[in-house]
């Protein structure tokens, strides 16, 4: 609960904090927000399309009706396409001494390997979710698509 936790020591007591499980609708606050914020490349978590447009769907009821979605994804039609390197660490904040590596596996999934000085390598395996495959999952969910960014805010 840092979130909450940092909104009050900074004296935000008009912003409104809450927990909830973001694949299952059920679980998540009935009131509604004017954002919401998805980081860390969470939707590349999620293998079928059908949960993909759940989970976006779970957002979308929790909104108001102005409100804004925004959520971080890696660059995988980059990465699929050979454009982006995934050795350039650009993606990876976790400290000194620990490298990422990004290994396509297939055409849809991409394995992410990270290794911590004095601790090893632990992965994780994500699906890798195209621009258009987001794009039109958004708008299933009922989302308005109106600004979708690349690389350090380019344009896709």
């Amino acid at each position: 609960m840092v979130a909450k936790s940092n909104l009050a020591n900074n004296k935000f007591d008009t912003v409104s904090c809450s927990v909830g499980n973001w694949r299952y609708r059920e679980t998540l606050p009935d009131k509604s927000f004017d954002i919401v914020v998805c980081l860390g490349n969470s939707l590349a978590h999620l293998s079928s399309r059908e949960d993909l447009v759940n989970s976006l769907h779970s957002f979308y009821d929790i909104l108001e009706d102005e409100g804004t979605l925004i959520t971080d994804q890696r660059n995988y039609d980059g990465i699929m396409s050979g454009d982006v390197d995934g050795s350039t660490r650009n993606y990876c904040c976790t400290g000194l001494n620990t490298s990422c590596d990004l290994k396509v596996l297939s055409t849809s999934t991409v394995e992410i390997v990270y290794t911590t000085s004095g601790y090893g390598s632990e992965s994780i395996m994500t699906h890798a979710w195209h621009v258009k495959e987001i794009h039109s999952a958004l708008e299933e969910a009922g989302f308005v698509v109106k600004n979708i960014y690349g690389e350090n805010g380019t344009p896709y």
